[in-house]
């Protein structure tokens, strides 16, 4: 944390564009060196993770703001923002959907409080959502945090540059020579915290670090602040810098600071060997809740629906180990006898089942836990048999031989399918609701989101304070098949070119929130295209594309997309402009 807080002190005198210096041969200490909101900040986040430590989310933030609030107006001329300064006085506080990069520089005492990359990446989520609940935002904090983590292990520079790369989907090649030259000031995460983050991947030690950041210009002290809290994780510091940085700030601030090193020392130890897996987040369904799901979705498509989230789900099973309930005549522990289903002339289907709630719906029959790679395996070697049947009493799957050898070999992948149908039905982790800037409820798609999903929902978007055109905000999904609904404002047709940016937003910005959130499949509806007249054709376009990119900058994460249509010429719509691209 030491690290970050003279980080912010060394590039205090060089912030804004007026005072950059756009070099790594500047004196580290002046007479305008000091603190500012950025070293406040982390020494409030300081406190109030360590004083929440152990307990629930709701009470992290809740202590989170309290904290911030509180050194807030303890150091009122630190420099914080327009935005931020109201809402340290506003009497009912509540996040404003920012993306500046005010989540990354407070962030770094979550980089060091934990022993997991999971607790660590939530604890920065946490810190940034009680202002910085934008996406980009929230991103900002989590990819500092990570870097931290990850510098604490003592991962590689490429190594950490790789997983940052595919869990943010930043992009950290760019050398700062090619970064300095034009670099302007930009208080925005995603204008700031890469930047930063590859001044530490050029650094060789703490000091040449903070050098590196500050000769980048634009925001100098919080780049700084950012590239040296990961870089003290990394190198360590001299004990000649950390007793500057202490004694360059206030006695109260210092006194919290000493804190927060002893609590570490005493309450937080050596990171966990598996770090690596402990980002990803938990899936919100499982491997057969997934198979469940997309037999369902590939009824409600009818002819017209596409088969691989199938596939998607039936590889990531097999991938995984997951087991599969088959149907028996009896069995002992090393001896199965297998039930099967007739298919006339005496060959026959093995029946398989993805819960006892689809065992049950049929005959009744005992039931055997077995790996679905081994079933599948076996079934190629039995000579009368046809193959498997997946849940043969409802929602059903036949796979032949030649089915099961193509799927034992798949890998999943990313895809995206067009499907018309009620997106209230969808069987997906998440559904995106095109909802207007209040979340309460309106006509069209959002209100009959809002029907299915019950009174419930409206009173969890009341807390939400609103939404912003092309951001996105996540509640639960309650009635509905769907376990979370991420709502987000797409903009009123102008035909000004902002129109497509900030759709864009919306669907890359959806497609952030529910990954973050752990989702492995979503719905999207036409967003925009009804009352607020954005015509189909370009909304299709502008819509594929962002959904494309997202997609690419974030390969790690396995997504079934579903563009969701009501009606035939939002179906056509994208039709048309896929066979055009395909030429």
């Amino acid at each position: 944390m030491l690290g970050a807080i003279l980080g912010d002190i060394i590039g205090s005198p060089y912030e804004f564009d007026s005072n950059n210096i756009k070099t790594t041969d500047f004196p580290l200490f002046s007479r305008g060196s000091r603190f500012t909101d950025d070293t406040v900040m982390t020494i409030a986040v300081a406190d109030a993770l360590i004083s929440s430590f152990g307990q629930d989310d709701e009470a992290v933030m809740a202590e989170v703001e309290d904290k911030m609030r509180e050194y807030g107006r303890k150091y009122p001329y630190a420099g914080y923002g327009g935005m931020f300064g109201k809402w340290l006085y506003s009497d009912r506080p509540k996040p404003y959907g920012s993306y500046g990069n005010g989540s990354a520089m407070r962030v770094s005492p979550a980089g060091w409080l934990y022993r997991t990359l999971k607790e660590t990446v939530r604890a920065a989520e946490l810190t940034a959502a009680v202002t910085h609940d934008h996406p980009e935002g929230i991103k900002g904090a989590a990819a500092v945090a990570a870097a931290m983590f990850l510098a604490r292990c003592k991962a590689g520079k490429e190594q950490i540059a790789a997983e940052i790369e595919g869990l943010f989907g930043y992009d950290l090649s760019k050398p700062l020579d090619e970064i300095r030259p034009t670099y302007r000031m930009d208080e925005t995460c995603q204008g700031s915290v890469p930047q930063a983050i590859r001044a530490f991947l050029e650094g060789e030690d703490y000091e040449s670090t903070v050098r590196l950041a500050v000769s980048i210009g634009g925001d100098s002290d919080t780049i700084a602040c950012i590239a040296g809290g990961i870089a003290e994780a990394y190198y360590g510091m001299p004990e000649e810098l950390k007793k500057e940085a202490l004694e360059r700030l206030s006695p109260e601030l210092r006194a919290q600071a000493e804190r927060y090193y002893a609590f570490y020392k005493s309450n937080s130890g050596k990171p966990e060997e598996d770090w690596k897996e402990a980002l990803k987040p938990t899936p919100i369904t499982t491997w057969r809740e997934r198979i469940e799901a997309a037999l369902e979705n590939w009824d409600l498509g009818g002819e017209d629906a596409e088969s691989f989230p199938l596939f998607n789900a039936i590889g990531g099973a097999l991938r995984s180990g997951t087991e599969i309930l088959l149907a028996t005549a009896g069995s002992t522990r090393d001896n199965l006898t297998v039930k099967n289903l007739d298919a006339g002339g005496g060959r026959y289907w093995t029946p398989v089942f993805t819960s006892m709630e689809e065992a049950e719906k049929g005959a009744e029959t005992e039931i055997s836990p077995q790996k679905l790679a081994q079933v599948m395996r076996e079934a190629l070697t039995w000579p009368d048999c046809e193959g498997i049947v997946i849940n043969p009493w409802g929602k059903k799957l036949y796979m032949t031989k030649e089915n099961i050898r193509a799927i034992l070999d798949f890998t999943p992948v990313s895809h995206l399918s067009l499907i018309k149908a009620d997106i209230t039905k969808m069987h997906v982790d998440v559904i995106v609701n095109a909802a207007n800037s209040t979340l309460l409820g309106g006509s069209g798609v959002d209100g009959a989101i809002h029907r299915a999903a019950g009174k419930e929902l409206l009173e969890e978007c009341k807390k939400l304070g609103g939404c912003k055109t092309g951001e996105a905000k996540l509640t639960k999904g309650y009635k509905l098949p769907a376990k979370y609904i991420v709502h987000t404002v797409g903009p009123v047709y102008s035909g000004k070119e902002s129109d497509a940016v900030d759709l864009a937003a919306a669907y890359y910005n959806s497609l952030e929130l529910a990954c973050r959130r752990g989702a492995q499949s979503i719905a999207f509806p036409c967003i925009s295209t009804g009352v607020y007249g954005y015509p189909k054709a370009e909304a299709a376009q502008v819509a594929t594309i962002a959904v494309f990119k997202w997609l690419q900058a974030h390969a790690n994460c396995v997504m079934d997309v579903y563009f969701c249509c009501f009606g035939d010429e939002d179906l056509k719509a994208y039709k048309d402009f896929f066979r055009s691209v395909r030429g």
